[in-house]
């Protein structure tokens, strides 16, 4: 195991020396955090019998293994050792994403490196390495989103621990996540990040509920959890997108291009304050439901560039899946491999 860890640190270093500077230190910053947590996963008997380990986690284990043999066996996806161990992140969040901008356009900063190639975000396992990012891309001009995450994927390239917090999650969000996960493993799209995170979340949301409905039931108080939550977050996704065309909209403006800087703030300041005043015309299964949204600072570009990472290709992939392959997932998801 630590072998196999020092080579893959060694390859990143190499790689981070091809392309230098900032990007090469940031390789190192990503090797070294994610080698922390191999290092210190461990297996799930260790983990459940630690001290304070709520009760619930032992059955959370045991339906993660239900849903690989679901996602490899039914789905399809390609085969590897991912959700085997525990890495106990201590009530603590473990990665923080940094998504930015530039202060009059929704195109997306984007970053390059080995493998991957180009992508529209960056993630830190310190809370303070993306702060001070942030502090550094906002003195550039650039609106700046970070978001806590609690899963990511290494492609395949290594053994993805079951973070702790996942199990605190509800049944159906911890399921999506580990099918969103998977799937990356399966399929990624090399330098277009968006279409890569749009096709993982259709796979995730999708499977997700396919899983709960042959698991639980659709009687099941877990699907119709699962199935309203997402049904209400559609809705907000769809909001935000609309939004983001508002705002697309008031930038390519003459009008917008001619004004003032004070006066373009304000403009832009009073788009996004009517957006989120326009979140209560939406409703939800739950009212409120992502109330704290409205409740922080005030979203920028930024805020509304994460949406179309995530969903704004959604209805492109339902199409397909529904006309061309008659709601068929498994199939769907060979051609997708074929494709990509």
């Amino acid at each position: 195991m630590v072998k196999g860890i020092a080579d893959i640190l060694f390859l990143i270093l190499c790689a981070g020396f091809v392309w230098f500077g900032d990007v090469c230190v940031y390789l190192i910053k990503q090797g070294a955090g994610q080698a922390d947590v191999i290092l210190n996963t461990e297996s799930r008997e260790s983990y459940l019998s630690k001290p304070g380990i709520p009760s619930h986690h032992a059955e959370r284990l045991m339906l993660v293994d239900e849903v690989r043999a679901f996602a490899f066996d039914s789905l399809g996806l390609k085969r590897n050792k991912s959700y085997l161990k525990v890495y106990d992140q201590q009530g603590e969040p473990l990665l923080w994403v940094i998504t930015a901008s530039p202060r009059y356009s929704l195109s997306p900063k984007t970053w390059t490196f080995p493998i991957v190639g180009t992508v529209s975000y960056t993630g830190y396992f310190k809370k303070s390495e993306a702060e001070k990012v942030k502090v550094k891309l906002e003195s550039a001009g650039f609106d700046v989103h970070i978001r806590e995450v609690n899963a990511w994927s290494t492609l395949g390239y290594l053994a993805d621990p079951i973070l702790s917090e996942m199990l605190n999650e509800p049944v159906g969000r911890m399921v999506n996540t580990i099918i969103h996960e998977l799937s990356h493993g399966t399929i990624f799209i090399r330098s277009n990040v968006d279409e890569s995170e749009n096709l993982a979340s259709f796979i995730g949301d999708v499977g997700a509920e396919m899983f709960l409905a042959q698991r639980f039931g659709k009687e099941s108080y877990e699907y119709f959890e699962y199935v309203t939550q997402e049904e209400d977050f559609g809705k907000l996704t769809t909001h935000f997108l609309r939004g983001a065309q508002r705002l697309d909209s008031l930038y390519a403006s003459p009008d917008f291009q001619n004004l003032s800087e004070t006066e373009k703030e304000a403009e832009k300041s009073q788009c996004i304050k009517t957006i989120m005043a326009d979140m209560d015309t939406l409703t939800f299964h739950i009212p409120g439901r992502f109330q704290k949204l409205k409740t922080g600072n005030m979203p920028n570009n930024a805020f509304f560039i994460q949406f179309r990472q995530y969903g704004g290709l959604q209805n492109h992939f339902y199409e397909e899946f529904n006309k061309d392959f008659n709601g068929d997932l498994r199939s769907y998801i060979q051609e997708l491999r074929k494709r990509y």
